[in-house]
């Protein structure tokens, strides 16, 4: 039986990893017709069961995608069968952090100016990482924070509500501050936050002091919105 020699492989969090373990029937120089038998046992930070050889040169394969970031010395060993002998081989395997990408939206979007507007992150794996991002999420509102960062459930967090935005438009972003297995990132809201003026409804009543008032006498008159500001006409 002869293993893969050793060498260096690089994945990403998240990414199924094959590892193939290949054993050949060995004679000298000459390939005998027997097939090897058994199975390969893999290191224990794979998480891999032992599999079953097949072909000539037996190949056994394990598909992981338990690793965390970090550096790993992957091992396979064949016990051998009645006709071949055992032997072991093993590869430096590198996980790299997954990318994540972050988007933002909106509750109310345009909003009116006195409206409470809430907003929301989501943040995922990009291919080829995969899983679901853990850590918090930082908000911002026109580049000043908004709030104190947020936790994700799921890969999501929401900020609080503002009502106070004024008219205009305003940037909104979203600064996934990463964690051990996930690279931080940042998201904005397309387009930005849009608040319109409120609209106003005023309505004028006259009033006077002296009603019925006689001829030539002066008469005050007091007009009074529906806001409670008062005029003198």
């Amino acid at each position: 039986f002869r293993t893969r020699s050793k060498g260096t492989s690089v994945k990403i969090k998240g990414q199924t990893l094959f590892q193939t373990g290949n054993g050949r029937s060995l004679r000298g120089s000459k390939v005998h017709p027997e097939d090897p038998t058994g199975n390969v046992t893999w290191s224990a930070n794979t998480g891999c069961a032992p599999s079953a050889l097949s072909g000539n040169p037996g190949i056994a394969t394990c598909t992981t995608a338990v690793l965390a970031v970090g550096g790993y010395l992957v091992t396979a060993t064949y016990a051998g069968d009645s006709n071949h002998t055992g032997n072991s081989g093993s590869i430096d395997q590198t996980v790299n952090q997954a990318s994540t990408g972050t988007s933002v939206s909106s509750s109310l979007d345009p909003s009116t100016y006195g409206q409470s507007v809430g907003f929301t992150a989501n943040v995922s794996a990009v291919a080829p990482g995969a899983g679901t991002p853990t850590g918090s999420v930082q908000f911002a509102i026109d580049s000043v924070n908004f709030g104190s960062p947020v936790m994700l459930t799921s890969g999501s967090a929401s900020s609080g509500s503002i009502s106070t935005l004024t008219a205009g438009p305003h940037t909104v972003s979203a600064t996934y501050l990463g964690s051990t297995n996930y690279a931080g990132g940042l998201g904005s809201l397309s387009g930005g936050q849009s608040v319109s003026q409120a609209s106003t409804n005023t309505g004028v009543a006259l009033t006077t002091g002296v009603n019925p008032s006689n001829s030539r006498r002066d008469v005050n008159l007091h007009g009074h919105d529906q806001i409670g500001r008062e005029s003198c006409r």
